[in-house]
């Protein structure tokens, strides 16, 4: 038979791409499916930004940064719900990933560079 459990689809998609910073929001949303966000990196401007990731899974999944003295993190959330923060960013690099245990290691981090 065909494995639909919720791992079934891990490493489904690889992550692709630059999520860009608009207007004060940077979105990195949750692949469809696997251990993956969308984009495997993203820009942002300096100052204050609303980071969200939109998770369509079942799976539970957030965002979080650190780097440059931040380390924040948005709620963990499932079918459709939007993990976010604001965050006060200086120029430099950022590292985002899921903090659900294992999901990291599995793949869902990228880098951000801050301008």
């Amino acid at each position: 038979g065909k494995d639909t459990g919720q791992l079934a689809g891990a490493g489904a998609k690889k992550a692709e791409g630059t999520a860009v910073e608009k207007d004060g929001t940077l979105a990195i949303p949750v692949a469809d499916a696997g251990l993956a966000y969308v984009f495997a990196d993203a820009t942002a401007n300096a100052g204050s930004v609303k980071i969200e990731s939109k998770n369509p899974q079942s799976l539970g999944h957030d965002i979080a940064i650190e780097g440059n003295g931040v380390n924040q993190k948005g709620e963990t959330v499932t079918a459709g719900g939007t993990s976010e923060f604001t965050a006060d960013l200086k120029p430099g690099e950022y590292t985002f990933f899921c903090s659900v245990p294992g999901h990291r290691e599995g793949g869902m981090v990228g880098k951000l560079t801050v301008k």
